[in-house]
């Protein structure tokens, strides 16, 4: 609920307030009517965003994106970037079942400048004879009813972590309900699709029924084989084989979408510890899953050949199949952010001068890590602290090991350990991470004459005449021991760049 809360802000234009919410750093969503004065008689829009973490209130003001037909959606630019993760959107093609839960959040007037939660449930599907703006029916759980719903138009509507739909306000007020309204309606996803194709805002396609199948199947007991196990180190072998390794005790992974996210997350994971081959292996495995399956999410499948084009960039500098994978992902999501391929590419090539162009602008971790990756290639040492410093809400446990990197070649010994130990929070495993803590060290202990050029891993210093001291020698013996570890993670991982 937090990350709903965050990407939701409270918009005043004029004399309305209402709702509008993230879809990117820079792009929100809100229902027309709440920008009407600004469309209309040139009002200002003012977004007030209350709810991210360590983060003041921010207040911002946006401006309406301009299309040649009217929707009952508007798309705003916000005039700079907000610090918080945006909301992502699914287009639901079939119908969700009645009484099915759903989440909505926004700034009702009689809740004041607070936002409010409301459980929903889908009630009815209106028919093209009587739609006016919204489409689906949603009715409100009795215990958290109130008089006026007021306000909270352009509330974002969830289901199962993505955004399907957008309040419209209240249906029916009930007389006889305490004069508590009693249901509101929503826009769907599916009937702004036209507004979000125009605008090249990315979304999900997803079929409720196809969903159900693959939870239902999830959810039914895995049969257990004796046979073959000694094949398998005595491990069990599984009749059906499922996107996710397992599920938990307390019921079946979320949705489909889900799950291939769990093992793409498992992926990295082998790859960040450099097992190379066994990465590509496992990636391959799963696009042939997803591919051939009846539930396949289409950007996902993209999203798969997408990485397999880099992958073949980073890892063999194959230009030819990089551009065989990044065509497959084209053709069946022909929006797709390809920003990252497009800098790897420019760079293997030899284009430097282009290669941070393509990728601004930087709005999610991945792209602010290839920039910081570049940084470090050309020694770009400023560069990479500016756009750190800007954009260090989008970091990860990568971003800091990269920064970690660019404080070696600025020499700042003391700031790079404190990167590699945030590096290390998430993962404490990583060969390479605990190898660079042993350099970091060995970088301290080189005298200052040994120190020169613009490179991160440090000359060999040999000199049989050098006296340690004891702190300096406990420091050796630190890493020597680093070194050792890093060794037997690689070797565990089969590492062979390591090793």
């Amino acid at each position: 609920m937090d990350n709903i809360k965050a990407a939701v802000a409270m918009l005043i234009c004029g004399e309305e307030q209402g709702t509008a919410f993230l879809i990117s750093n820079t792009l929100a969503l809100t229902m027309t009517h709440c920008v009407t004065d600004a469309i209309e008689g040139g009002a200002g829009i003012n977004l007030s965003f209350k709810n991210i973490p360590d983060q003041d209130e921010i207040n911002i003001k946006a401006s309406v994106v301009p299309y040649e037909e009217d929707y009952p959606v508007s798309v705003l630019r916000l005039d700079k970037e907000i610090p918080t993760e945006p909301l992502g959107i699914s287009c639901c093609e079939d119908h969700i079942n009645r009484n099915e839960r759903l989440i909505a959040y926004g700034y009702p007037h009689v809740k004041g400048h607070e936002g409010y939660p409301i459980d929903t449930f889908i009630n009815d599907y209106l028919s093209e004879n009587v739609i006016a703006d919204g489409d689906v029916i949603l009715s409100i759980a009795p215990i958290i009813r109130l008089e006026n719903y007021s306000g909270m138009s352009g509330s974002p509507v969830v289901y199962r972590n993505k955004v399907i739909g957008i309040l419209i306000e209240q249906g029916i007020e009930a007389i006889g309900n305490n004069h508590k309204a009693v249901d509101v309606k929503m826009v769907s996803i599916k009937r702004i699709q036209k507004l979000l194709d125009n605008a090249g805002i990315p979304y999900l396609s997803i079929k409720y029924a196809e969903m159900q199948d693959e939870i239902s199947k999830m959810q039914q007991p895995k049969s257990y084989h004796e046979g073959s196990y000694y094949n398998n180190e005595r491990k069990k072998n599984y009749k059906e084989k499922y996107v996710a390794g397992y599920c938990e005790l307390d019921g079946a992974i979320e949705d489909y979408e889900k799950s291939i996210e769990s093992q793409l997350k498992n992926i990295f994971l082998i790859k960040n510890r450099g097992n190379i081959k066994k990465a590509w292996d496992e990636l391959r495995k799963l696009t042939s899953m997803v591919r051939g399956s009846k539930s396949k999410p289409s950007k996902m499948l993209s999203r798969l050949y997408y990485l397999q084009a880099c992958w073949y960039i980073d890892d063999y500098e194959d230009g030819s199949n990089a551009q065989k994978y990044i065509k497959k992902a084209l053709e069946i999501t022909p929006e797709y952010d390809c920003r990252n391929y497009n800098a790897k590419k420019l760079f293997m090539e030899g284009n430097v001068v282009e290669v941070k162009k393509v990728l601004n602008p930087i709005d999610n971790v991945s792209i602010l890590n290839t920039y910081i990756q570049l940084c470090i290639y050309n020694s770009e040492i400023e560069d990479a602290y500016e756009v750190f410093e800007s954009k260090k809400h989008l970091a990860n446990d990568g971003t800091y090991y990269l920064m970690s990197l660019i404080c070696i070649l600025d020499e700042d010994y003391a700031l790079a350990h404190q990167y590699m130990d945030k590096a290390n929070e998430e993962n404490k495993d990583i060969p390479l991470h605990i190898m660079m803590e042993g350099v970091i060290m060995y970088w301290e202990l080189l005298p200052s004459n040994m120190i020169y050029g613009d490179s991160v891993l440090p000359s060999l210093y040999v000199n049989s005449m050098l006296l340690l001291n004891s702190e300096s020698k406990q420091k050796v013996n630190e890493m020597v021991s680093l070194y050792r570890k890093a060794y037997d993670l690689a070797e565990k991982a089969e590492n062979r760049e390591l090793i």
